[in-house]
């Protein structure tokens, strides 16, 4: 509680340091129940302001589940059965086989994915195997298969990650943010980063896949993601903060006149136990999830953006505009706080936002 000897400078500078201190806490503490913790702040805030804050639910999220996305369609470049019979001597001939069969005829896209890095590994030595043989016309038609494959490469990985249902499950939204992020775990973005690293070797030319952990796997993990729940707390942060900064804005003065009133140590106070210290921390738990999230997923999409098609490009801006907001929105509160005591002896103009 503030004590007699409380002046508007010595509020002000008060609420700099802890509001500061509320992201250095944020490094060593747990997430809290976010969603439950803001709502009590803008209980307490619409108090100490006396205006009311308008109660808010988070607005139309971008869902990829929507978006009328189809597969890229990847040119056949398969060899005829005598072809085929002709690779006797080579180990292309295994994964000729397994492309050809039934199996392989109604495979999804990450199986036709490892498919054609196989073939990518294997046709180079087959290759030279025909020409040193005096196969030429043969060997034609496995580089012309080749040339096909790598050039599609960029499109196979997209249809095989960022076009396959693992990927829509990931960007599924939630009913109820829960006290999210308190039990993500590190598999998911480990989970990302081997699937970007992967995709940079295949692209520069690396054409193995390393067994563990598998692509299948990955794409698992994938599938059980929180992209959706982040989408989800990005948007209900943004919406809550945003009445918060009208309401402040349309507050009356705290210090007329450059009086210390007892609106200024109460607000100063709610700032610093609801906001400072509990608030902010879940909201920089979230954007270091979102950078945890979308640092190798971001790098993946530029590594395809070639091939991206205008639908996911269009979904995806979406998304990075609601993913901003949980940089954007906790710093245009902490400057709406700001401004409110301006009218009082010494500003707080120089705190900062996460």
């Amino acid at each position: 509680m503030p004590s007699a000897a409380d002046t508007p400078q010595s509020i002000v500078q008060k609420l700099i340091r802890l509001l500061a201190l509320g992201l250095v806490l944020t490094a060593c503490q747990k997430p809290s129940d976010g969603p439950s913790k803001l709502d009590h702040y803008l209980d307490r805030l619409s108090g100490a302001i006396d205006s009311p804050i308008a109660s808010t639910r988070p607005g139309a999220l971008p869902r990829l589940n929507s978006a009328p996305l189809t597969p890229l369609v990847l040119p056949t470049a398969d060899l005829g059965v005598l072809d085929f019979l002709s690779l006797s001597d080579c180990a292309l001939q295994v994964n000729l086989a397994r492309r050809n069969s039934s199996l392989g005829r109604v495979a999804g896209a990450s199986q036709r994915l490892l498919l054609d890095l196989e073939f990518l590994r294997l046709a180079p030595a087959c290759i030279d195997k025909l020409r040193d043989r005096g196969d030429p016309d043969l060997a034609r038609q496995i580089e012309a298969a080749f040339t096909t494959r790598r050039t599609h490469l960029p499109a196979a990985i997209y249809n095989a990650v960022l076009g396959g249902s693992e990927y829509r499950d990931f960007w599924k939204i939630p009913a109820v943010l829960g006290n999210y992020p308190l039990n993500t775990g590190g598999d998911l973005p480990a989970a990302l980063q081997v699937i970007d690293n992967q995709s940079a070797a295949w692209l520069a030319g690396d054409y193995r896949v390393t067994p563990t952990p598998h692509l299948e796997d990955l794409l698992a993990t994938l599938r059980s993601g929180d992209g959706g729940t982040l989408l989800l707390a990005a948007s209900y942060q943004h919406e809550a903060l945003a009445e918060a900064n009208l309401a402040l804005g349309e507050a009356s003065p705290l210090c007329p006149f450059g009086t210390t009133t007892q609106r200024a140590l109460t607000l100063r106070n709610v700032v610093a136990k609801y906001f400072a210290a509990d608030t902010q921390q879940w909201l920089a738990e979230l954007s270091r999830r979102e950078v945890s999230l979308m640092q190798p997923l971001r790098a993946l999409e530029a590594r395809l953006s070639t091939v991206l098609p205008r639908e996911y490009t269009g979904w995806q801006q979406q998304r990075d505009a609601h993913l901003a907001s949980l940089r954007r929105t906790p710093r245009a509160h902490v400057e709406a706080i700001q401004a409110v005591f301006r009218e009082c002896p010494g500003s707080i103009a120089g705190t900062q936002g996460q």
